[in-house]
């Protein structure tokens, strides 16, 4: 298992949180997620041979919420750009 960490553009309150939680838990090879609404982001527990980070990206947008890309080339540690 990976640990991913996401930043979250759109959360302002817990049901947006719980949302969030749904759509990422609901992937193959998600094996768990802890939402920081203060942090804007979720921490991930995955397997990245059955979840991709594209597919966290679009499970994401279809919940209605974005990523937060790093503007730099740097690595963030949830980079799902890759």
């Amino acid at each position: 298992m990976q640990t991913k960490i996401l930043k979250i553009q759109g959360m302002n309150n817990e049901g947006c949180a719980d949302t969030v939680t749904r759509a990422l838990e609901a992937l193959d090879g998600v094996g768990s997620v802890s939402v920081s609404l203060a942090g804007q982001r979720a921490t991930v527990q995955l397997d990245e041979t059955l979840a991709t980070p594209a597919q966290l990206q679009q499970a994401l947008d279809r919940a209605g919420y974005r990523l937060e890309l790093p503007e730099t080339g740097g690595c963030c540690g949830g980079c799902c750009g890759s």
